[in-house]
């Protein structure tokens, strides 16, 4: 199958600053998030100081995102007023650029508090798991660094309501940064088995325990539980990745049409840990239309996607028993 998403535009050792490679070093930032592991070996391959160089060219190629995604969500919070209350009566444009001039003036922080995680997270995992796992998961904490601060923090987090959003926003941050450094960290030594509990009780003790003691003693009980609550929840819907799941439900409209397979999360997410609900059946009914495109890629779930290997061990069982029967 024809996945072009999956083959990198430039090699990351030849990712500069320079304009053209924009789009390159944002592949190589999605290759981060959806295969992990294959980006810290890529990343190995490398003489120490080109993989520095390669992980601040990434930040800087990201850290533009992060201040668009940022302003567009203050916004957002401000129009349902979560944030910056008195901002509601302004007009439209000056709401905009009074937050384009916060983000902007936040900017400078988001770029040196950003890059000295990526150099001290290098430095520092050097002595632990590796200077290569130092700079990646630095790289992962300096681009959350600005999102959190500039977005999820900026929230009026005053009631029930605000604490659940921003424990749900915290959470979802920590649940996608904690999936990719448990990943890269523990894939070779724990099974999916392990990787599926852990996440859970990561999540009760951050949100419950921590999140929830910590605002609890501000708020009072109930806002403590609201919090930490959505923490919980938060952790748990970016680390198991929960969101790919409407993805999945989506491809059940398109059973008859194996080439969107290449579309499907699976096909291109690696850290897919939830199972999809009757994948196998989903993958039979492909390979049974279109078994040469399928089939390989059956075997790729097998050999690199834990989350997915049971269902796509029972979808060749099922179709090696259907040629054995001449079905």
């Amino acid at each position: 199958m024809s996945r072009s998403f999956n083959t990198p535009p430039l090699p990351l050792a030849e990712v500069t600053l320079h304009p053209r490679h924009h789009r390159a070093a944002l592949w190589w930032l999605g290759w981060l998030y959806r295969n992990p592991n294959d980006f810290k070996e890529t990343l190995e391959k490398l003489p120490r100081w080109p993989s520095v160089r390669a992980v601040v060219s990434l930040y800087l190629h990201g850290l533009p995102w992060v201040f668009v995604t940022g302003v567009v969500g203050k916004v957002l919070l401000v129009h349902a007023g979560l944030s910056e209350p008195g901002w509601n009566a302004l007009p439209e444009a000056q709401l905009w650029w009074e937050v384009a001039r916060v983000a902007a003036r936040a900017l400078g922080v988001y770029l040196v508090g950003g890059l000295v995680l990526c150099l001290v997270g290098g430095l520092s995992g050097s002595r632990v798991v590796g200077f290569v796992f130092g700079l990646v998961f630095g790289l992962v904490l300096g681009l959350v660094f600005g999102l959190v601060l500039g977005l999820v923090l900026g929230l009026v987090v005053g009631g029930l309501v605000g604490r659940v959003v921003l424990g749900l926003g915290l959470g979802l941050v920590f649940g996608l940064v904690f999936g990719l450094v448990f990943g890269l960290v523990f894939r070779p030594v724990f099974g999916l088995v392990f990787r599926l509990v852990f996440g859970p009780v990561v999540g009760l003790v951050v949100g419950l325990v921590f999140f929830g003691v910590v605002f609890g003693g501000v708020g009072g009980l109930g806002e403590g539980i609201s919090a930490g609550s959505g923490m919980f929840a938060g952790v748990l819907f970016g680390y198991y990745r929960v969101y790919n799941l409407a993805l999945h439900a989506v491809f059940w409209c398109l059973r008859r049409k194996p080439r969107s397979f290449r579309f499907h999360p699976a096909a291109w997410d690696w850290v897919c840990w939830t199972p999809f609900p009757w994948f196998d059946r989903l993958l039979v009914n492909y390979a049974a239309i279109d078994p040469g495109t399928i089939e390989p890629e059956i075997h790729r779930l097998i050999r690199e996607v834990p989350g997915q290997k049971p269902a796509a061990l029972r979808a060749l069982t099922i179709l090696r028993a259907r040629r054995a029967a001449g079905v």
